[in-house]
Order: structure tokens, then sequence, then C-alpha cells
């Protein structure tokens, strides 16, 4: 969606608490781009991220949802009665790791400031329950496993001068 905004007009993009809600990053990206002038900043806070403790907003199921079959952790989140589980069955959850919106945010700007919180709900699970961190580990990078939210700061380069297709 094109915001209603001239090429080049604002000084700041911010988004806070819904990256990892947003199904297209890149085309948020992109938008951002457009509308930011050259050394304008975006700032984004977000997560929690997927693939840590309690990624899908519903720490009561822990890493639930990296270990059960897709119906049967929507299945337990609609139990939980809090909401979540329409986010998930109308799957409004991006996924990335950390690693993918590093590279999707480099693809456009300068990043200047980088900040993660870990998970310490995380580290007890790990600490609590070896043989699941050990399946966990199949299919996550620690690190992604731990970290929790993100912060990023980053700048438009003062001369690109690209265009963004629509």
């Amino acid at each position: 969606m094109a915001l209603p905004l001239r090429d080049a007009s604002v000084d700041l993009v911010s988004s806070q608490g819904v990256l990892e809600h947003v199904t297209d990053v890149e085309r948020f990206l992109r938008e951002s781009w457009r509308v930011l002038r050259p050394g304008g900043f975006i700032h984004a806070f977000f997560g929690p991220l997927w693939h840590c403790y309690g990624g899908p907003h519903i720490g009561e199921l822990e890493y639930d949802h990296l270990l059960l079959e897709r119906e049967e952790f929507i299945a337990k989140a609609r139990a939980l009665n809090t909401g979540w589980s329409y986010w998930l069955e109308k799957q409004l959850y991006n996924n990335l790791v950390l690693e993918e919106y590093l590279e999707l945010f480099m693809r456009h700007f300068q990043i200047e400031r980088l900040a993660l919180v870990g998970s310490p709900a995380g580290s007890a699970y790990k600490k609590a329950h070896p043989d699941r961190w050990a399946v966990l580990l199949q299919r996550a990078r620690e690190h992604n496993l731990l970290t929790r939210l993100v912060s990023i700061t980053a700048r438009k380069p003062a001369d690109d001068v690209r265009t963004v297709a629509a």
C-alpha cells in the first residue's frame, strides 16, 4: 500500500511493535525509502520475533509454535482465548529471523544503531528443558531462539538517488 505522501517528503519513518506482522517487509521498506528525504531516518522497534519464546505473542505456549504442528498449535492458542489465534489463522506473522530483517534493511538503508533484547524466559526454558532445546536447535539458530525484541535506526543515504518502482 502506498503512503499518501510525496517522494522524499519526510525526515523520519517510525514503526513501533508491528513489523513482525508486516507480511511484505521488503515492500514496507521500499515505501519508507520512497517517502524519506535523503539523509532521513527510519526507526523500527518490533517483536517478539517469531522464533523466540512466546514468539506469536503467546508466552503461555512457550516454544510450542516451533515444536507442534500448525493446527495443533492454533488449537492450543484458541483454547487460551487471548485473541492471538485470529492472527495465527490469518497468517499475520512474517516469521522472519534477525538476519532476514537486517538483510532487508541493508538493501535500502545504512544501519546506524541496532539493539537486541534477549529473552529471559527463553534462557530459563533452555536451562529447564535441554532435550526440547536440542530439538529447537535443529529448527533455528540459538540467537534467533533467544532474541525477543529488535530496535533498528537506519539512514537513507544522502547521495542515494534511486527510484523505486511502484
